[in-house]
């Protein structure tokens, strides 16, 4: 969206240490990738959008006979990784570059909580998809609508500056608009949905980041400051 910037990303994964802590969402992941790919010896794997590396790190600590590679446009970030994570292969990278590290194509491929921040996403998909072996696996992650509604979001805090432009990076997409995306360019595809199993709380000094309330749908439903309550979902894409 024109006008519209995104800040958050590097101030919290350059500021905070999630490395030995995971967030419960990537464990979710993790989880799903465990049992889509057990009993296999080796394989590569890629992180597009991989920030300061925390889900390499625990990726890797499971399966350490997987070659990992990550990649993140924001250099500092992947500064950070390389000094934290082992035994992995960082990059400063676009979404859009492609190919990535040097046109190798990857037995699994993740994209975490990355698609919100982009208006155009057909081209990212086609990006992404383009560094997956035929036969692999595609794990995107973010906040996907079950419903057919689409939203472009951008947001900026009353208090701020009213001259500095809007900040971006919680769009939301319909699982709809994806599903017609994938389907003339994959195999199957699949959708998880994963909601916080314990509470979160609310960071004042950060409004953005969410927190967890009790609904009638549960005990810990996900909300942030533009007043979102939201659950993450998963696609596993078969390419």
């Amino acid at each position: 969206m024109k006008n519209a910037v995104r800040r958050a990303d590097e101030s919290v994964y350059l500021a905070e240490n999630r490395y030995v802590k995971p967030k419960e969402s990537q464990n979710f992941i993790i989880s799903l990738f465990e049992k889509s790919f057990k009993g296999r010896l080796s394989g590569s794997v890629l992180d597009i959008g991989c920030a300061a590396g925390e889900f390499l790190y625990n990726l890797k600590k499971r399966f350490p006979q997987y070659d990992c590679y990550g990649i993140d446009v924001v250099e500092s970030l992947v500064e950070k990784a390389r000094k934290n994570v082992a035994n992995v292969n960082f990059k400063a990278h676009s979404v859009f570059d492609i190919p990535y590290c040097d046109g190798k194509k990857f037995d699994a491929v993740f994209c975490l909580g990355v698609l919100s921040i982009f208006d155009d996403i057909e081209s990212v998909l086609r990006c992404i998809l383009s560094s997956a072996k035929k036969g692999s696996l595609v794990y995107i992650s973010g906040i996907f609508n079950p419903e057919p509604v689409d939203a472009l979001i951008v947001y900026r805090n009353s208090t701020a500056d009213p001259n500095k432009p809007w900040q971006s990076g919680w769009n939301i997409f319909s699982q709809q608009t994806i599903n017609a995306l994938l389907d003339p360019m994959v195999r199957d595809y699949t959708w998880y949905r994963h909601k916080m199993p314990f509470s979160l709380p609310k960071q004042t000094d950060d409004l953005m980041r969410s927190w967890t309330i009790k609904t009638e749908e549960g005990p810990f439903q996900r909300i942030n400051g533009i007043g979102l309550l939201y659950d993450m979902w998963v696609v596993e894409i078969e390419v």
